[in-house]
């Protein structure tokens, strides 16, 4: 009998039988198979909806090897889109009245993330500031003497030749300058609201039967309807804050 605390993995126990690697896959896959089908009947046991039936069943079908290829292997956001994330999802936390429950376990990890990622879609896509910064820091000019000729430091360093300043990559940065523009917010609100709507109403959850409890004029509780118009409002007034939000990350506002 082993002491050794660490289990031992089903590969290294089929392996230790002496059976061949093809046997070893073969069972692998069929057991992780049925695995996975135990835990689809599962969640049609619980009556699994919306958000968290999408999330257990990705989950699952990361188990099932005969379903993985087919999960998408998304990007890993930047740290300034998932700051801006996490300024609409508190934007449409704050707009339906439960501002105080932000940064509390009162809230799910991810609350009205997926609205989030709906508004996303609809801004411009952000610049990879960062990135950008330093290709500029490397590319610098550079003069040679007496020469009245400037060079890019950086390219003649690599080229070993003498490339003129602006070099091609600085050139090629300030061509794209004004595609990485954010547009006039003006028009925001309504492309907010649109996706908004789409949104909520391809969850089932129509956003104009939201109501947000506050207190009366006259003191006592009182509940008003939140559109996706109010909420966009909120949120243009939000992003427009938003570059000391994601300059500053984590930093709590």
């Amino acid at each position: 009998m082993t002491t050794d605390p660490t289990p031992e993995s089903a590969r290294a126990l089929l392996d230790r039988h002496g059976l061949p690697e093809d046997v070893i896959d073969g069972v692998l896959c069929l057991h992780a198979q049925e695995l996975a089908a135990l835990q689809r009947l599962r969640m049609d046991e619980l009556d699994l909806t919306g958000q968290k039936a999408r999330f257990v069943g990705r989950i699952v079908d990361l188990i099932d090897p005969t379903r993985t290829a087919a999960v998408p292997v998304a990007a890993p956001p930047t740290t300034e889109q998932t700051a801006l994330r996490d300024c609409i999802r508190r934007a449409l936390c704050e707009a339906a009245g439960f501002g105080f429950a932000w940064g509390t376990d009162m809230l799910e990890p991810d609350e009205y993330g997926e609205v989030a990622d709906a508004v996303l879609a609809v801004l411009p896509a952000p610049a990879d500031r960062a990135a950008e910064a330093r290709v500029r820091a490397l590319h610098q000019e550079y003069a040679f003497g007496g020469d009245p000729q400037v060079y890019c430091a950086h390219c003649n360093q690599i080229s070993g030749g003498w490339i003129p300043w602006p070099c091609p990559t600085v050139q090629a940065l300030a061509a794209e300058a004004p595609h990485a523009e954010t547009p006039d917010a003006e028009g925001l609100p309504a492309r907010l609201e649109a996706a908004l709507t789409e949104r909520f109403t391809a969850l089932g959850n129509p956003f104009s039967e939201m109501r947000r409890q506050e207190q009366g004029p006259d003191g006592w509780p009182a509940s008003r309807p939140v559109g996706p118009h109010q909420v966009a409002e909120v949120l243009r007034e939000l992003l427009a804050a938003a570059p000391a939000v994601v300059a500053q990350p984590g930093k709590e506002n």
